[in-house]
């Protein structure tokens, strides 16, 4: 919490009515005192906190830091090292999805030839189906034709 301007002129209106204009000067000098005997106390105990207990305190932290360093630094490694592997895997998968892509547009392109030849070989086949029933078709005219004329013989 900050003490601005008018906060300080109230206090010293306040304790110049309380007090009064001529034991003042013995109150600030005495107020004046012991702020620098509080300042100098502060010091003292900064200073023999940081001997104390920051100093032993960096200390201990040190090696701790070191440590968590090098588990960082291994962590990156393995880290790397899983990418590099997943790449690997990765690339090997794009290499095995192009072959079968391949291997199904050759077997697609196989197919239509199967296709193409089995059609071809099914119109053969009805051609000569259709030849063979005409020359039935004809051989039972020539029967019936025969069979009539013999009746009528």
């Amino acid at each position: 919490m900050k003490i601005g301007f008018w906060e300080i002129v109230v206090v010293l209106v306040v304790a110049l009515v309380i007090i009064g204009p001529d034991k003042m000067p013995e109150y600030a000098k005495a107020l004046g005192q012991a702020l620098a005997d509080l300042r100098k106390s502060t010091s003292g105990l900064s200073e023999t906190l940081q001997e104390n207990v920051i100093e032993p305190l960096n200390e201990v932290q040190k090696p701790l830091k070191d440590a968590i360093q090098s588990a960082t630094d291994s962590v990156n490694d393995i880290k790397t090292s899983v990418e590099k592997a997943a790449d690997l895997k990765l690339d090997k998968a794009e290499e095995k999805k192009a072959e079968v892509k391949e291997e199904v547009t050759e077997v697609k392109e196989a197919a239509e030839e199967t296709k193409a030849e089995v059609t071809e070989a099914a119109a053969e086949v009805k051609e000569e189906i259709t030849a063979a029933a005409e020359d039935v078709k004809e051989e039972i005219k020539e029967t019936a034709e025969n069979a009539a004329e013999g009746e009528n013989a």
